[in-house]
């Protein structure tokens, strides 16, 4: 079984493949295990309190430099997902961040003292950061909150995927997916 907080890439469905998970992209092999969202933040001093999608890309590619962009030397699989899903449309990649931290909560100390630099951050990690509200070019303004996740209206929601291998799997997995389909269980994830 496997946990990721994206859609796997090309190369690790070809890894998965290769060692004998079979193909994992089909869909009776993933299903959605729960929701969660990236947020921009910046610290709560700077002023800043909206950006639109083509910014927060533009900073985040480096070709657009109001802000000095904090991230994660390891990139997790969210920002992974954010770059597999947000960058192409703009001709963009995901640039080296202008500062990395090897923690999250190293990146929230230095977000929250930093007078501008945003980065991006999952739902639950936002503390007391300054969460901005996302702007698109029509006027509409969005920011995360756990109905506009679970109704998919937050532009940043992203789903945690659970890979299955294409085999019987054990009574036991069996009951514990039976269980996360279960309304109750639904209410909390």
């Amino acid at each position: 079984m496997l946990l990721a907080m994206r859609k796997l890439r090309n190369i690790e469905l070809q890894i998965a493949v290769e060692a004998g998970l079979g193909q994992l992209n089909l869909s009776r092999q993933m299903r959605i295990l729960a929701l969660d969202a990236l947020v921009p933040v910046t610290s709560a001093s700077s002023g800043v309190r909206s950006i639109s999608i083509g910014d927060l890309t533009a900073e985040l590619a480096g070709t657009r430099s109001e802000f000095g962009v904090h991230l994660r030397t390891d990139l997790d699989g969210q920002i992974q997902g954010f770059e597999d899903r947000f960058m192409p449309p703009f001709g963009l990649a995901l640039d080296p961040p202008d500062v990395s931290h090897e923690t999250v909560v190293a990146l929230l100390e230095s977000v929250v003292e930093a007078e501008y630099g945003p980065t991006l951050l999952p739902f639950s990690a936002t503390r007391n950061t300054q969460p901005l509200v996302l702007t698109g070019p029509c006027g509409l303004r969005t920011d995360a909150r756990f109905l506009t996740m679970k109704t998919k209206d937050y532009p940043l929601t992203f789903p945690m995927f659970i890979y299955l291998p294409q085999r019987r799997q054990h009574r036991q997995i069996v009951e514990f997916l039976d269980w996360l389909r279960s309304p109750p269980t639904q209410l909390v994830i």
